[in-house]
């Protein structure tokens, strides 16, 4: 794991879920948005499939990461915040 993984980024997660950090404290990184993307699209298939075949269980992950999308990206811009999509669904990822 990268050293700059381990300390600040972690801590700047942790803060955001315990409601002591905001998405602004996270870098505008488009690797770190693929990272947490795919760690949520991952998550998800993992936890549907507890419950459902495999390809129901990616189907409903992908549609529930798209949706999260979605809706990030169309509140943000009807809030004409646009530029703060990247760090706002890293953030909720």
């Amino acid at each position: 794991m990268p050293s700059f993984i381990r300390g600040p980024l972690i801590k700047a997660f942790w803060d955001i879920c315990i409601l002591k950090a905001v998405p602004q404290d996270l870098p505008a990184s488009t690797f770190l948005l693929g990272v947490a993307v795919a760690a949520y699209f991952a998550t998800g298939t993992a936890v549907a499939a507890l419950q459902w075949p495999l390809s129901q269980a990616v189907l409903a992950a992908f549609l529930d990461t798209v949706f999260l999308t979605v809706l990030s990206r169309v509140l943000l811009w009807a809030r004409m915040l646009s530029g703060r999509f990247v760090q706002t669904l890293t953030a909720m990822a």
